[in-house]
């Protein structure tokens, strides 16, 4: 099955990419190549939501996921990294759901699921592509929702290691799929033992020097939990 065709319009939104207007390069989240670059026309901020360029940094955290108006939230939480850390960390909690397909992706039943993995983007934004896995107990079935499920999670490391992400995406149909309760659980405990013993300490990235092509991309230049935390 092919897994990396035409990316919709809506996957650009889940790239959450750093420079103004959307330029997707190298790996992505679910740990998949990209297509080849594009622009995406920037979403004009709802009459009825808060400006991320005077909106608190727990409001920014709080409506992550809420619209399309990502990546100027994530600009905005870069300006006070340490801080918005701790509050992400914070948001942090089991989700349900294994699949949400593109076009369910705005409904009422996911806002919460939506809402807690725009918060691991944003955190992975703000480390430039921190990412922790967790090994699961769960045995991924045969079917084809299990398998998609296994491949887009545990990626190339899983048949090696067991271990799992908290969620991964199928780009070119720009759907979710979500890890095992109990390894998001873990995941939710490294993360913030992370934030415990490096978050006031980390270096963030900083938002107003140019970087590398991998940053914002939420790719495989990722820092691994130390010592096995």
């Amino acid at each position: 099955m092919n897994r990396t065709s035409v990316l919709p319009a809506r996957s650009v939104r889940a790239s959450l990419l750093l420079f103004g207007k959307v330029h997707l390069v190298g790996i992505l989240a679910a740990g998949v190549l990209a297509p080849p670059a594009v622009i995406a026309q920037e979403q004009s901020v709802p009459q009825n939501s808060i400006s991320p360029r005077t909106a608190s940094v727990e409001t920014l955290v709080k409506e992550l996921g809420s619209d399309d108006n990502e990546i100027d939230r994530m600009k905005a939480l870069a300006q006070r990294p340490v801080e918005a850390a701790g509050l992400l960390v914070q948001e942090l909690h089991p989700v349900s759901g294994d699949r949400i397909l593109s076009q369910d992706q705005d409904k009422e039943e996911w806002k919460e699921t939506e809402h807690v993995i725009w918060c691991l983007h944003a955190l992975r934004y703000l480390t430039g592509g921190l990412e922790f896995r967790a090994k699961t107990n769960h045995h991924f079935g045969k079917g084809e929702l299990e398998e998609n499920r296994k491949y887009f999670v545990g990626g190339e490391r899983f048949p090696k290691d067991g271990t799992v992400r908290f969620f991964g995406i199928w780009m070119s149909r720009d759907s979710l799929y979500i890890a095992p309760r109990d390894a998001q659980l873990l995941i939710i405990q490294r993360w913030k033992a992370w934030y415990r013993t490096n978050g006031k300490t980390f270096a963030y990235v900083d938002p107003t020097k140019k970087q590398g092509p991998d940053y914002g991309t939420f790719s495989s230049r990722s820092v691994r939990c130390p010592k096995g935390c």
